[in-house]
């Protein structure tokens, strides 16, 4: 049975509660509540459909990924936008996160063999309103975060490998990064 997937990092409370509470504000405030269905994360690797046996081979991937891969600080640093329906918290510049996300595509590219590799620049971000947010309602929602202070550092332990299902997008499985000391030996 095939299922639909993706890979991200998904950040530890506080965070990650405080991001659910920015997405229920663009719900309550700007009728956008699809960010919702998601826990807040950063993609990286776009959703995918595959198999029991393709999931299996890409979790061997990612494990061996995961097995060289020391935990990643990623600073968060106020909102951005994507026009004409995305806001988002915008991550600092980070080359770990660029080299992990790289490192992720090309394994899950090699296991899944898609037949268009998404090929656009990887631009992290963490979402907390689109697709559902009315065009009408975009400046509103832009002028509400565009000059709200959110600054957090969070540091990603894991990455995670999320299923949809019927309520949404949720944690199916979760790799743990190597430890500093486990890299050293």
């Amino acid at each position: 049975m095939s299922g639909l997937y993706f890979i991200a990092l998904i950040p530890d409370e506080p965070v990650l509660g405080e991001v659910r509470e920015l997405k229920q504000y663009c719900k309550d405030h700007f009728d956008s509540g699809h960010a919702l269905r998601s826990p807040a994360h950063v993609t990286l690797y776009p959703p995918f459909r595959t198999d029991e046996q393709g999931l299996r081979n890409c979790m061997d991937r990612l494990e061996q990924i995961c097995q060289q891969q020391s935990p990643v600080t990623i600073e968060l640093d106020g909102f951005d936008r994507f026009r004409p329906k995305v806001i988002f918290i915008r991550p600092q510049e980070n080359e770990e996160l660029n080299q992990l996300q790289q490192d992720v595509a090309a394994a899950m590219n090699a296991v899944l063999n898609p037949k268009k590799v998404d090929d656009r620049p990887f631009h992290p971000h963490m979402t907390i309103v689109f697709r559902d947010l009315k065009k009408g309602s975009f400046h509103a929602a832009w002028n509400h975060f565009k000059e709200m202070d959110y600054q957090r550092t969070w540091t990603a332990t894991d990455l995670a490998v999320l299923i949809n299902g019927e309520d949404g997008w949720s944690v199916l499985h979760k790799i743990k990064f190597a430890s500093p000391i486990e890299l050293l030996t």
